[in-house]
This record gives structure tokens, sequence and C-alpha cells, in this order.
């Protein structure tokens, strides 16, 4: 049985809980958060957005703030999607 998590509570973004599990596995938070878009969006997708604030701003907070841990990075990241 697939079973879908939120991200992070309140966000709306859920994912595959193999997804996340798999995603947990990763060495570094931008491989977490990489394989994670790859998860959501089709390469071609990616490719045609060019940058991330071109992306879905939710995704990517929730993405941001389930992985990314050091504060001041986390904060930096968010501070683009405002």
């Amino acid at each position: 049985m697939l079973q879908m998590v939120e991200t992070v509570p309140g966000t709306q973004v859920f994912f595959l809980k193999d997804q996340l599990l798999s995603a947990s596995m990763k060495t570094s938070a931008s491989t977490k958060a990489r394989f994670l878009l790859f998860c959501i969006y089709t390469n071609e997708e990616l490719v045609a957005a060019g940058s991330l604030t071109r992306l879905d701003a939710e995704i990517i907070s929730a993405i941001v703030s389930k992985f990314v841990t050091g504060a001041v990075v986390r904060d930096t990241l968010l501070q683009m999607y405002r």
C-alpha cells in the first residue's frame, strides 16, 4: 500500500513514504533535495525552469525546510522565495 507523507506539517507538499526514506539515505542535503525534485519534476521541466526560483516556491520551501539543517543556509535559501 502506498502511503503519502506530508514533507513538513502544514505545507501541503506530499511524497510517498518510500521516496522520503530513499531521500533520507542520501549523503548530503543537496543530494536529498535533488532526489525529491526529480520525484516531482521531470528532467525537462527542471532544465526548462533553469533556476529554482522558477519552480513552485511551496515545494522548494518544504524540501529545504526538511533537509537543510544549517539555520543560516536554510534561512538564506528560504528568503529567496518570499
